[in-house]
């Protein structure tokens, strides 16, 4: 049986419609086992807009780290209880779709357990990976797929698409991609999976470019693209000379990141958690001379 889990978070509403849409166009005439689908798997969250809820004094409010949760904790914890005692206990395959900021590149993110976690992980067909060695026993241990490995028997990890607050038709599409390809690689539909050149971005090295002058910055590709060395990624409106530049990749690589990053960081971390959502933003806008414009992580050559 593959598990498809999406809404842990009320802001990442892409992993609800790309779940709900793979499910609309699976052909079950093709489909060989079961997939059960939680595409919205806490929609008080989803209903408030909210990565955790507003209610629910203490703690224990983020869902991602509740797992397996329990029958007599909080509502987020009895929430997560419901879900894995009616079917990701008994998962073969498992993946927990969520979705960080729009100048983020989408990503599957996975690590070294076993023999069989890397080659799902690669299957996911995303042109960006995190591969991290082992999880230590004390590390991750409230994450779904986490649990469904170490107190269940599933193979599964986390991807993470772009863009909060609103549901961004690409990243839909996207997703049902990414639940086709690991169908296929389970064997649970014809077919191979389409994977593209990836980067692995815990092991590449990454390449910073920064603005050369205060300006607004245009991109001309999205975060997740590949770039060829040498090829415009942005262009760069100047205001010390009113003219325009063309700011490229040094690189053969995947855009990881993408926009005023040097402010958008610098934002998030002195308001804090309670207002990150509001730095969800196309990767566009003014920048100040030598901000960080861009994260690339470069594909090796073969």
């Amino acid at each position: 049986m593959f598990h498809l889990l999406a809404g842990q978070h009320g802001n990442e509403l892409n992993g609800c419609a790309a779940v709900d849409a793979f499910i609309e166009e699976l052909d079950l005439s093709e489909l060989k086992g079961t997939v059960l689908a939680v595409p919205v798997a806490n929609p008080v969250c989803v209903a408030q807009g909210r990565q955790y809820p507003d209610f629910d004094d203490g703690l224990q409010k983020n869902m991602n780290l509740l797992w397996p949760g329990g029958p007599d904790g909080t509502y987020i914890e009895r929430l997560a209880w419901a879900i894995w005692e009616n079917g990701l206990s008994d998962a073969d395959w498992c993946l927990d779709v969520h979705s960080w900021k729009r100048w983020q590149a989408p990503a599957a993110l996975f690590s070294r357990e076993g023999d069989k976690l890397v080659p799902m992980g690669k299957a996911s067909g995303l042109s960006v990976v995190r591969m991290t060695d082992a999880y230590p026993p004390d590390k991750y241990v409230g994450f779904a797929p986490t649990v469904a490995r170490r107190m269940g028997h599933a193979i599964g990890y986390a991807i993470e698409l772009s863009g909060q607050q609103r549901v961004f038709p690409d990243q839909v599409e996207l997703g049902c991609r990414v639940m086709r390809n690991l169908l296929k690689h389970a064997g649970m539909l014809p077919g191979e999976p389409h994977i593209p050149r990836q980067v692995n971005i815990a092991e590449a090295s990454g390449v910073d470019v920064r603005s050369p002058s205060d300006g607004v910055l245009l991109p001309l590709v999205m975060p997740g693209d590949e770039v060829a060395e040498g090829h415009p990624f942005a262009r760069l409106m100047r205001l010390d000379t009113g003219t325009s530049d063309l700011l490229t990749s040094p690189v053969d690589g995947v855009v990881f990141k993408l926009g005023p990053l040097d402010k958008i960081q610098k934002a998030m971390d002195i308001e804090g958690a309670t207002k990150k959502d509001r730095y969800d933003r196309d990767p566009s806008g003014p920048v100040r001379a030598d901000e960080l414009v861009a994260v690339i992580y470069e594909i090796a050559a073969g």
